[in-house]
């Protein structure tokens, strides 16, 4: 299969050192491009170490970095993998699958349809999980579309339809947006049951006190989007380029 394993990487030199072997070895045929946000560890020794593609961004945030990575890839199918080996690559190919063949052009991945070790590990991670909630709910019922995990970073795209999106957001928002607008144009989602485990070494990027307002900003101007009715069949290849939210 044809597709592009899109990462964005800053100091994960230790969970790379881990899961891009597994990538490489299942994945021969795939490109996988790494997008560094300036790290401060190993992260570079450790791409050049697997002869990763990887490019340095000019912005910061994980949005940032998504974009760039999508405006970059070789191939028109195209996955969101985090680096810290919190996704299960045998979950890869079911999420790329209907991209490639042509049947949806969002497809995510639901720890609430398929478990989290994560978000089950302590307090801090029980109200991500309240809050994740509450996010899941207000789409599914302004869209009138069901949505079980709206802020799962392990997401697969047409390429051509993530650009369409013109996505702002810089940060963690950026899953939330991406699912706000795919339904806002009328697009459907195809969630498939993904395991999340335990990120192996180093810290959460998210800090629920620091992040959690534009968690809320971000739902707020979901709520205000226009809605267009969503076709549960398949789409193929007819993307309304002009996007005008911010």
């Amino acid at each position: 299969m044809s597709f592009t394993i899109i990462i964005a990487v800053k100091n994960e030199a230790e969970n790379l050192d881990l899961i891009l072997p597994i990538l490489l070895a299942k994945f021969p045929d795939a490109e996988i491009l790494a997008i560094d946000g300036h790290s401060m560890d190993d992260s570079l020794k450790i791409l050049d170490k697997y002869h990763i593609k990887h490019l340095t961004q000019n912005g910061k945030g994980k949005g940032d970095a998504l974009r760039m990575g999508a405006e970059n890839a070789k191939h028109k199918a195209i996955i969101f993998f985090d680096a810290d080996c919190s996704h299960d690559p045998d979950d890869i190919e079911k999420l790329i699958r209907p991209i490639i063949n042509g049947d949806y052009v969002h497809v995510s991945g639901s720890r609430m349809l398929g478990g989290s070790s994560e978000l089950f590990n302590d307090i801090g991670h029980l109200f991500r999980l309240f809050g994740s909630l509450i996010i899941n709910y207000s789409i599914s019922y302004k869209f009138n579309y069901r949505i079980t995990d709206a802020q799962n970073g392990l997401r697969a795209f047409d390429r051509d339809f993530y650009m369409a999106l013109n996505t702002q957001s810089d940060h963690t928002t950026i899953e939330q947006e991406t699912v706000g607008k795919t339904l806002s144009m009328g697009y459907p989602i195809l969630e498939i049951p993904t395991h999340e485990h335990c990120r192996l070494h180093g810290e959460s990027k998210i800090n629920v006190l620091k992040h959690g307002w534009s968690y809320l900003k971000m739902l707020i101007d979901i709520m205000f989007w226009p809605k267009k009715t969503i076709t549960k069949m398949p789409v193929k290849n007819e993307y309304k380029t002009e996007w005008y939210l911010h």
